[in-house]
């Protein structure tokens, strides 16, 4: 084995158990290893073969073990021998001879100056493997008394705060070691002794060193020590118990100088020697590492954890004879500091944070742990720190700010008690942050919702309606704050806000109702002005709260699909076809139409009403009529928008919302490409006639149909045969219906002032042919064009004035009344005649809307049903109700009597029956 300083001690071990494995002799080795833990492996192997010599350098240690275990051989004889025998070129080696040899302290002298680098590794190895310290060496201690009296002298020096220079903190360190290493004179002088220590002086030896401890320290009280202990283990402990009794007298001087001292000066002496204490005990500590990672760890793992390392010991002592005593005082000199910082006089804190941090790190000597000091500290229970501290502390806050909250609330306004609320927990987070343990601050979080809000949730609750009245976004912002920190809260102030946006809505309705029925602008503007308000009042005040976003969506829907409007036109469906309506003045060509930036706008902003409308199949239908009509009547603002808008409308309600739409979008395209050709076949074909343009529209997607029989003029009846020749030539198999009453022609009028061309419908252009049409429609038309002046009419000699009749004046026109041309002017050349809705198709719209609606619901209906039962194979009645009801919520809200008949009529068709045994329940039928 080579035995330079670069062998490790695991090497060394692992070849000896190597060598001695599987025989007696490993039982042998393992007793030896038990009984000398801190002896060198070597010096193991040396004991187990005493004829195992190899004179080189690589077995030097073996021969010197030998060497020992023989003591009528002299060590120094032997170790000259040695040197001359060997000529190594190894340092270490070299300079182990030279102390081993050396006979005087000027020798010694020289040695140490001469290998300074390898003096502190030689004496190691001299002491920890050869047991050098029983010898005599000259310049150090001959026991370890006087070891302990210059140790002494060196913690002495360290708590006092000298200065101590490198080379001093190494000879107490050095001191500590020897010390924790010595072998008692009187216990190891030969093998023989070695085996004896079972014996009775190890009991001698035991009672000696428990009873040179200080019992106050209680530090050995219960400690047991292995019988089979060596005499090293006796000297840890006996070097443990000196310090802990150094200790206690030490912080029992420190306790007497403080025992008149109350208040802010007892903080100041507390703070000053704890910190000097503490400083002082994690220098010892350094110093004592070796007795940490040896003795005190082989002592812990044997189970016995009243033995701790110093620091931890140094607390405990300063916790027993210092702080325990002292407790009470100090606690009230913290919370008198605590107490004029909250009255607002001037105090140092940082003594308040100093106290409190040494309460912390005494609760962590509590008990011990093999973990690192920071890990201790924070891993422990901060039992000190919450019974001499947190307790009362809480108690004082509760007291103080409970009379302060009375006072205050009682002598100053709500809002001026919620600023006062406010300042107060930000100050006393502050000072739990800055000054105290971070563990407090829940619960005096806790402590101080309780005392200003939670007692006083009535209060919070009634103010909040007239914060709302009077709309103090401030105000409402706190106190969202304040009571968003209790449990629940909040439930009843989002009540509150909820009923306030309801009669806020409705309110503002009723106020438009007379006019907003029959202008969509107004009525929709009116609903966008409340939602608005109170939407930019969550988000400011209420932070966005889902809670309180939810209760804004509710109160919305409510007052939109009923109010006064709804009732006064006696349909839910009236706020849908309202919105659609205003969607089309959006989206319609007019002077007056804004940027297509802001129309866009302003589409995102029917999109949020649209999203509280329930009956969003009536928005749809109407929507896709006035759509058709756009599209036809070519009265789209951008293709764009309408194209955004759908877009929008699919993203809400999904792709089957809004495939209708689409499909009318490309009829157009299509449409236009069908018209380019025909004119290229009537040039070819040299059709004279009428120019026409012609729309093809699918049946399917387009919600016309003929409204009446209708003759056109033999000069459009040819241009229509021309294209029905093409159609036919170039689609087989494909019917055309015709669609008059959305025809359009253009007509040149040089009866008045000026020329004009006057875009009109068929049936307004050729009203003649209209005799056979029902008379209230012919009356509709005459009276349109009796209000854009292009006629005129009398009855009598009385003539007509628009301005003195209302929108039923057509109810005046008779059979004696007499039409003549109207004194018709217009800054325009080209007037458009098609945007005017007569008063019949507008009824006609409505019970066609209405008519289709319930047949899609119907069928709706039906197929959730079958849907839902043919996948639940059974369910009863209650439970298929709100089942149809969740799935269609999205598109409209059924009606149950609704449902019921569709059930009935899917019995009849035998989809699903009832239950014989059950009568409310049904069965789905394969």
């Amino acid at each position: 084995m080579q035995p330079s300083s670069h062998t490790s001690a695991t090497t060394v071990r692992y070849r000896i158990q190597s060598r001695y494995a599987g025989s007696d002799r490993r039982r042998q080795y393992l007793h030896f290893r038990r009984l000398q833990p801190f002896v060198s492996v070597c010096q193991c192997g040396a004991f187990l073969n005493e004829n195992y010599l190899i004179n080189d350098e690589k077995a030097i240690y073996f021969n010197v073990q030998l060497i020992k275990l023989k003591p009528e051989i002299k060590l120094v004889n032997y170790y000259r021998k040695q040197r001359d025998i060997i000529k190594t070129s190894n340092v270490f080696i070299a300079g182990f001879y030279d102390v081993a040899c050396c006979e005087s302290a000027a020798e010694y002298d020289s040695i140490k100056r001469k290998n300074k680098e390898y003096f502190n590794p030689l004496i190691f190895l001299l002491e920890n493997m050869v047991g050098y310290s029983n010898t005599i060496l000259p310049g150090s201690a001959t026991n370890i008394d006087i070891l302990w009296a210059d140790l002494k002298d060196g913690m002495e020096q360290i708590y006092s705060r000298t200065s101590m220079c490198f080379q001093r903190y190494m000879n107490i360190y050095t001191h500590v070691y020897t010390y924790s290493t010595a072998i008692q004179s009187n216990s190891v002088h030969s093998s023989s002794s070695l085996t004896a220590m079972n014996g009775s002086c190890h009991s001698a030896q035991r009672s000696r060193i428990i009873s040179a401890h200080s019992p106050a320290t209680n530090i050995h009280a219960d400690t047991n020590i292995n019988t089979n202990a060596t005499p090293n283990e006796f000297s840890g402990h006996e070097l443990y118990g000196r310090i802990a009794s150094y200790l206690h007298s030490f912080v029992a001087d420190l306790h007497k100088n403080a025992a008149s001292l109350h208040d802010e000066s007892l903080l100041v002496y507390y703070c000053t020697q704890w910190e000097n204490y503490r400083f002082s005990s994690k220098i010892v500590n350094g110093l004592c590492a070796y007795l940490n990672r040896h003795w005190i760890r082989r002592i812990n793992d044997e189970g016995n954890d009243t033995i701790v390392e110093i620091y931890q010991l140094a607390l405990r002592i300063w916790k027993s004879v210092f702080f325990e005593i002292l407790s009470d005082s100090l606690t009230k000199a913290l919370l008198k500091a605590v107490e004029c910082l909250r009255h607002g006089e001037m105090c140092n804190m940082d003594l308040v944070s100093g106290v409190v941090n040494s309460f912390v790190e005494l609760s962590s000597c509590g008990k011990q742990s093999n973990r690192s000091l920071e890990d201790d500290t924070v891993d422990q229970s901060l039992m000190i720190y919450k019974k001499y501290f947190e307790e009362p502390f809480l108690m004082q806050t509760r007291a103080f700010y409970t009379i302060e909250s009375e006072t205050f609330i009682r002598e100053n306004t709500f809002s001026e008690y919620m600023k006062r609320v406010e300042i107060r927990m930000q100050e006393e987070n502050k000072l739990c942050t800055v000054y105290l343990n971070k563990v407090t601050l829940k619960p005096l979080s806790n402590l101080l919702v309780d005392i200003f809000v939670e007692q006083r949730l009535d209060v919070f609750q009634a103010e909040f309606k007239k914060l709302l009245k009077t709309e103090k976004t401030e105000d409402l912002k706190r106190m969202y704050d304040l009571c968003l920190r209790v449990d629940n809260g909040l439930v009843e102030i989002k009540k509150s806000l909820g009923a306030h946006i309801l009669s806020h809505g409705k309110s503002a309705l009723e106020n438009i109702g007379e006019f907003a029925i029959t202008d969509p602008k107004t009525y929709v503007t009116a609903i966008l002005e409340v939602y608005e308000k109170f939407h930019n009042l969550v988000t400011d005040a209420f932070r966005g709260d889902y809670g309180f976003v939810t209760a804004l969506d509710k109160a919305c829907s409510k007052f939109i699909n009923d109010n006064k409007i709804t009732k006064k036109a006696n349909c839910s469906s009236k706020s849908p076809e309202l919105l659609a309506r205003y969607c089309d003045i959006l989206l319609k060509k007019s002077p007056k139409n804004p940027e297509e930036a802001e129309v866009e706008s302003l589409l995102n902003k029917v999109m949020v009403v649209f999203k509280f409308i329930e009956d969003k199949d009536i928005f749809q239908k109407f929507y896709i009529r006035l759509f058709a009509k756009r599209l036809v009547n070519q009265l789209s603002a951008s293709e764009d928008t309408e194209a955004s808008m759908i877009s929008k409308l699919k993203e809400a309600c999904g792709f089957e919302y809004t495939s209708k739409l689409q499909r009318m979008f490309t009829d157009i395209a299509v449409s236009k490409s069908i018209t380019d050709r025909f004119h290229e076949y009537e040039a070819k074909c040299k059709i004279e006639g009428v120019q026409t343009n012609v729309m093809v529209l699918s049946s399917g997607a387009w919600p016309f149909q003929a409204s009446f029989n209708f003759n056109i003029p033999a000069p459009l009846e040819k241009s229509k045969q021309a294209f029905m020749n093409y159609y036919s030539e170039t689609y087989t198999g494909r019917k055309l219906s015709w669609l008059f009453n959305c025809s359009r022609v253009e007509m040149a009028a040089h009866c008045y002032d000026r020329n004009y061309t006057l875009l009109r419908l068929i049936k307004q252009q050729y009203w003649n042919s209209l005799i056979t049409a029902p008379s209230d429609l012919l009356q509709q038309v005459i009276w349109q064009l009796i209000k854009f002046k292009i006629l005129g009419a009398k009855i009598g000699d009385n003539v007509i004035d628009v301005k003195d009749t209302n929108d039923d004046g057509e109810d005046a026109l008779g059979f004696d009344s007499v039409i003549f041309l109207g004194d018709f002017r217009s800054r325009k050349v080209r007037v458009d005649l098609t945007k005017v809705s007569l008063k019949a198709e507008i009824s006609q719209e409505h019970e066609t809307v209405e008519k289709n609606v319930d047949e899609d619901r119907r069928l709706l209906i039906q197929a959730c049903i079958v849907r839902t039962m043919k996948m639940r194979k059974a369910l009863n009645h209650n439970q298929l109700i709100s089942e149809v009801i969740s799935q269609l919520s999205s598109r409209f809200t059924p009606r149950i009597q609704m449902i019921k008949k569709v059930i009935d009529q899917l019995i009849e068709k035998e989809y699903i029956k009832r239950d014989d045994n059950a009568k409310d329940s049904y069965s789905y039928l394969a």
